[in-house]
């Protein structure tokens, strides 16, 4: 009964399931509780043992899903994109090997994810789990996008450099100026906050 009573998953709602089943009020984490080893002896806890050890399962797991949950927000902390120089164009591109890792991290994560929102202990978590799972979603779009994008800008880049062909296709290379412009821009905030 100590170790459940000492479970740092017990939450709020946990140790109101089991005031309801001991019909005690029950909440060591309130500072107006008075709960004592002395107070659970006489609040006979061990007659509901049974009880009371399916609550602290069901918070055992929950508060493991709440780990994993905190784990993967906390890997997102030390990210950063590893921004270089573009040859001698005056821009930057974000590495390679920094999107790739991205992109893993991403995947270990989804999976991660739809694992817990499978659990039946994951229905406290419910809207959280969503929110983070289209957050990861997101993020793969946009790393995607990002990674097409500046495929796209470096095939081109040196193509539309070329007086010749700026001169032979004026639409495309006044097309090409307009993103090249908005990649510029864009890559300079990045690599200002990377």
């Amino acid at each position: 009964m100590i170790k459940i009573l000492c479970n740092p998953g017990l939450k709020e709602r946990h140790w109101e399931e089991i005031s309801a089943v001991t019909g005690h009020n029950i909440n060591p984490e309130k500072k107006e509780s008075q709960m004592t080893l002395k107070a659970a002896l006489n609040y006979d806890l061990d007659s509901h043992l049974e009880e009371i050890e399916i609550i602290n399962e069901t918070a055992t797991r929950e508060f493991a899903i709440e780990i994993i949950m905190n784990k993967q927000l906390a890997e997102w902390e030390p990210i950063t994109a590893l921004i270089k120089p573009w040859r001698e164009t005056g821009t930057f591109t974000v590495s390679g090997t920094s999107i790739e890792e991205i992109q893993q991290m991403l995947d270990d994560q989804t999976v991660k994810t739809q694992t817990m929102k499978g659990s039946p202990y994951a229905k406290i978590f419910e809207r959280r789990i969503a929110d983070w799972e289209d957050w990861l979603q997101y993020t793969f779009n946009l790393t995607n996008a990002w990674k097409t994008v500046q495929q796209t800008w470096i095939y081109l880049e040196p193509i539309f450099s070329s007086p010749d062909i700026v001169k032979h296709l004026p639409m495309e290379a006044g097309k090409f100026r307009d993103v090249d412009a908005n990649w510029r821009s864009l890559m300079s905030r990045i690599n200002q906050t990377p």
